[in-house]
């Protein structure tokens, strides 16, 4: 699965993920609305329901991000 370059580091860095069932993408709540439309612009999903294969994958890096998710929020904000 390619991604534009600037994607892929918010990807690398659990800020997005892509719901592997359904090929939404999803944002972390550290990114607001003006950057994700930067980001992804009209796409709010793949443009092809992942395969299984691919969908293992996406499947551990979504756990991930909702790990890292819900960690970021439970830290109290400056």
């Amino acid at each position: 699965m390619l991604l534009a370059g600037t994607l892929d580091k918010v990807y690398d860095g659990y800020l997005m993920s892509v719901h592997p069932e359904t090929g939404e993408l999803l944002f972390s709540d550290a990114i607001d609305e003006a950057e994700r439309a930067r980001l992804a612009g009209d796409h709010t999903r793949l443009r092809k329901t992942p395969t299984a294969e691919q969908a293992l994958y996406l499947g551990a890096h979504y756990q991930r991000f909702l790990a890292e998710k819900a960690e970021r929020s439970s830290k109290p904000r400056n």
